[in-house]
């Protein structure tokens, strides 16, 4: 929410070069590839275990990685720009964005793995 916040104050501040039906695109296509970047450098993390849990009903589901979510919204906003004849930076609205966005995500693993870690020292 803090990242969409800040994306919809800089667009108002500074204006947007594209047009709406443009940057609907690239926010689409940023989504996919996160959601298949982050999944994927998941499974290819550690592919032993990948294989030998394929077939279970969970594990192509559970995990993902920040670094393949960035990977794949990067090479995927890049080919739909490419596809759509744009060749301007389109990415200086988001970049605030993206970093409030992470580190809050980051705060919030850190916090739920210390309230896990205090329940299971509560359980001993």
């Amino acid at each position: 929410m803090l990242g969409f916040r800040l994306y919809l104050w800089q667009r108002a501040r500074r204006g947007d070069a594209l047009s709406n039906t443009q940057r609907m695109w690239i926010v689409a296509a940023a989504m996919a590839g996160a959601v298949l970047g982050s999944k994927r450098l998941y499974w290819y993390a550690a592919p032993a275990l990948t294989w030998r849990h394929w077939n279970g009903p969970s594990y192509p589901m559970a995990g993902k990685t920040i670094v393949g979510g960035l990977i794949g919204g990067l090479l995927v906003v890049e080919w739909i720009k490419q596809r759509l004849g744009i060749v301007r930076r389109t990415g200086d609205l988001f970049a605030l964005p993206l970093v409030a966005g992470i580190a809050v995500g980051r705060i919030s693993c850190f916090l739920s793995i210390s309230s896990a870690g205090r329940r299971l020292q509560a359980d001993d």
